[in-house]
């Protein structure tokens, strides 16, 4: 099962997540317990920043390959998308390992994301997942337009920190002993932010990721059920 710790200093809540090895858990477990911690933090009166320490490869983590009895309304990683669009506190994501698939979406969608300059990040192509690369997907080309965001998808693309800096997945990048202390420094700067004109703004913004979301998620639940049900599901099983 995924760990998830917090930890207070000042006015920012920290939230480290560990993930087992992937043949232990599921990505629901995953987001389950990330968002407990998200809204928990998010809830905590004298918290006014959210320092997120995590390193999710959602390679392997996947949810069965097994149809599910009836299509899901929202599937794990939707679920995340629009909860951490609802978080009002402002987020910053350290990234120090990898940031791969749902892990790439949880880096577009916080407020400033941190990553050491070995940092992994991308997409592990669609023979690998298809849940956790359809999140990322529908976001990245937001971030690095649209052709850009295909030949990440569709060619399984990972980027090291620096790279990914240079193309915009990520705010800044530091040196690998550095990354942390990066982004708690930031958090704080933003903790003393005023409190509503900062969590206004955020929100603000968020409408525009929100209406891009929208346009996508149900026909990529749906997508995503189809193969499952057909010869890319057999792929990905190993069929």
């Amino acid at each position: 099962m995924s760990s998830v710790g917090l930890s207070k200093t000042g006015r920012v809540t920290s939230i480290t997540v560990e993930t087992a090895a992937p043949g232990d858990q599921d990505l629901a477990s995953i987001v389950g317990s990330l968002l407990d911690a998200l809204v928990e933090a998010d809830h905590t009166p004298d918290t006014d920043s959210i320092l997120l320490m995590s390193d999710i490869d959602s390679f392997g983590l996947e949810m069965p390959m097994t149809p599910p009895p009836e299509p899901p309304v929202q599937t794990p990683g939707w679920r995340l998308v629009y909860r951490l669009l609802d978080i009002e506190k402002p987020l910053v994501v350290v990234v120090n390992t990898s940031a791969v698939d749902l892990g790439l979406a949880l880096v577009l969608l916080s407020d400033t994301t941190v990553a050491a300059g070995s940092a992994v990040l991308g997409c592990r192509g669609l023979g690998n997942s298809i849940s956790g690369v359809n999140e990322a997907a529908a976001l990245l080309p937001l971030y690095v337009g649209p052709q850009r965001a295909k030949q990440i998808v569709l060619a399984g693309e990972l980027v090291d920190g620096a790279q990914a800096g240079t193309l915009g997945l990520v705010n800044q990048v530091a040196r690998d002993d550095e990354a942390r202390n990066f982004g708690a420094s930031i958090a704080e700067l933003y903790a003393g932010q005023p409190r509503y004109a900062a969590r206004a703004t955020k929100r603000v913004v968020n409408r525009y990721i929100r209406w891009a979301a929208d346009q996508v998620a149900d026909i990529s639940i749906a997508f995503d059920s189809l193969a499952r049900a057909m010869e890319d599901g057999e792929a990905l099983r190993g069929e």
